[in-house]
């Protein structure tokens, strides 16, 4: 701002100098010119009244210096002329001047040089005889005084210009220098009152920036805070591709710097699938892919932000599907795995039936017939209460109440089940341990205990040996079942709790199982906030341990 008052300052100086300059000379030149004509005029009719009573003896009296005399008679020749010689002079009665007065009396007039620097002014008076008496007087015309006086025009015009450079730099300075002292927030720090209208309306759209500040810097926090607080990636791109926002989640899942604002995502995201995504959705594509990264499978939605027909944002929103996918598989399996179990004893009850049916099967094997359709019948019946009860394990409305439990008495009644079958497979079953009271689901808990035993006395083996053993230790109940059965390989121990996984199938086959009875027991320590820990080794055995908190950290199931 001090520049442009400087420069306009001095331009106004110099506009002004020049157009005096101009306007001086001009009136100066006129007055010097009007008062030398007038001049010229006195000095005529002065000779004019000499040579009226003088006649010829006057003229040569006159000292013309500054001018010049020329007496001209009636028919225009020159009797006399003050710097010619009269004989070589022409004809002078066309002359403007001289024609006129001849005719009025009096005669003015006036003529350019060749080169428009200087002109002479005329000046006619008639005599007594008719005669003329004319003078004349050199004048520089305003360009020839222009050039006479140039070099001192030049000179005070650089000083000039000195001086306005000097003047207009201090006042640009003593102008700008309250301004910059001013404060806003203070109105009595105005300097001009001329600028009060100015400094109020600042002061207003100062308070209005302020409060969109603080609204912006508001919702930004908002929207910082609620996608930071998101498990799913979220990243907001401009049309170029470049990051504008991108959450916490996306930066872990595509190993982003802090600092990655502004970069362009296809320049640090390592995936082609990715990149060629990105590529087609900034043409407008909406688009939908599952990238691996790792060993989690994520799921890309790219979706075009559309502005006046043109992309001018990109939203990409990341998914983990990686435990979708898992449960989309168990589900596969489960369906394929309950698809097998349920076919294989109805093949062997519809083939015994349409034998029997046929009169196929001899009558001392009838019986057998009778005897084989029963047991997988029961099967039957065992698997589907099985399913039904892990369904309703795995329902949140699970419809039984927790209420107070002697764990050792509900293993003490389980194992007593149990030993009719144990004794017939040649199994010994040894319970140890101390009264635990703890609040669980009496029905569940038993399924536990129940499914832990039966499954270590079927793959424990003539002359094996089951230990149950329950302990208090702190504020935790322990449930340990042990065998020294065929054991568990390292690969299978993960997989053991799944639905229908054996590890060995045809000794499942035989011991009657249907592969579930772990599943339950999982669900039903998942429901107690129990943990389980397995260890086994394959060829010596295997051992189960539940842990159950002593102390409550949910609310009870209630019955629905």
């Amino acid at each position: 701002m001090t520049s442009k008052i400087f420069k306009s300052t001095l331009i106004a100086v110099a506009f002004v100098f020049l157009s005096t300059v101009i306007l001086v000379m001009g009136v100066l030149y006129a007055y010097f010119s009007a008062a030398q004509k007038v001049q010229l005029v006195e000095q005529a009719e002065l000779i004019t009244i000499g040579l009226n009573e003088g006649g010829k003896e006057y003229i040569n009296k006159i000292e013309a210096d500054g001018y010049r005399v020329t007496w001209i008679s009636q028919d225009g020749s020159v009797k006399y002329d003050s710097k010619a010689d009269t004989g070589k002079m022409a004809d002078h009665s066309t002359r403007e001047e001289v024609r006129e007065a001849l005719q009025t009396g009096k005669g003015e007039s006036s003529r350019y040089s060749n080169t428009m620097l200087e002109r002479e002014i005329y000046v006619a008076e008639k005599l007594d005889d008719g005669s003329v008496i004319r003078l004349a007087k050199t004048q520089l015309t305003m360009s020839g005084l222009l050039l006479g006086i140039l070099n001192q025009l030049v000179v005070v015009t650089f000083l000039t210009l000195i001086l306005s450079f000097f003047l207009a730099s201090r006042l640009s300075k003593r102008i700008i220098k309250p301004l910059n002292e001013m404060e806003l927030d203070n109105s009595d720090t105005v300097p001009y009152e001329e600028l009060r209208p100015l400094v109020n309306r600042i002061k207003t759209q100062e308070e209005l920036i302020r409060e969109q500040t603080v609204s912006i810097i508001q919702k930004e926090n908002e929207f910082n805070a609620a996608i930071g607080g998101m498990k799913e990636g979220l990243i907001l791109l401009d049309s170029r591709g470049s990051i504008i926002t991108v959450n916490h989640a996306a930066r872990n899942i595509l190993g982003l710097s802090e600092n990655c604002k502004g970069t362009d995502l296809r320049n640090v995201c390592k995936s082609p699938d990715l990149k060629e995504m990105l590529s087609k959705t900034q043409k407008g594509e909406y688009l939908e892919t599952v990238i691996p990264i790792g060993e989690i499978q994520y799921e890309f939605h790219a979706n075009p932000v559309v502005s006046a027909n043109k992309v001018s944002a990109v939203v990409v929103t990341v998914f983990d599907i990686t435990e979708k996918e898992k449960a989309e598989l168990i589900r596969r399996e489960f369906t394929a795995n309950v698809t097998h179990e349920l076919k294989t004893p109805l093949q062997t009850i519809s083939g015994s039936a349409e034998l029997l049916s046929k009169g196929c099967v001899k009558p001392e094997d009838v019986q057998d017939f009778y005897d084989r359709i029963y047991m997988e019948s029961r099967r039957l019946i065992t698997l589907v209460d099985d399913i039904i009860g892990l369904s309703k394990l795995e329902e949140t409305g699970f419809g039984f109440n927790k209420e107070q439990a002697d764990l050792y008495e509900i293993a003490r009644a389980a194992v007593h089940r149990l030993k009719p079958a144990a004794e017939r497979a040649g199994v010994g079953i040894r319970i140890s341990g101390e009264p635990v009271q703890l609040k669980g689901v009496p029905q569940l808990l038993d399924s536990i205990v129940f499914n832990l035993v039966d499954n270590a006395v079927k793959y424990s083996g003539e002359n094996g040996s089951v230990n149950v053993s329950v302990s208090k230790e702190d504020d935790k109940a322990v449930l340990e079942v042990s065998d020294d059965g065929i054991g568990i390989a390292e690969s299978d121990t993960e997989r053991v709790f799944e639905r229908f996984y054996r590890v060995d199938k045809s000794r499942s086959k035989e011991a009657g199982g249907t592969g579930l009875g772990l599943s339950i027991v999982k669900h039903a320590a998942m429901i107690h906030d129990a943990e389980i820990e397995l260890t086994s080794t394959l060829g010596k055995g295997t051992v189960v341990k539940v842990t159950f908190p002593l102390v409550e950290t949910g609310e009870d199931i209630k019955e629905s």
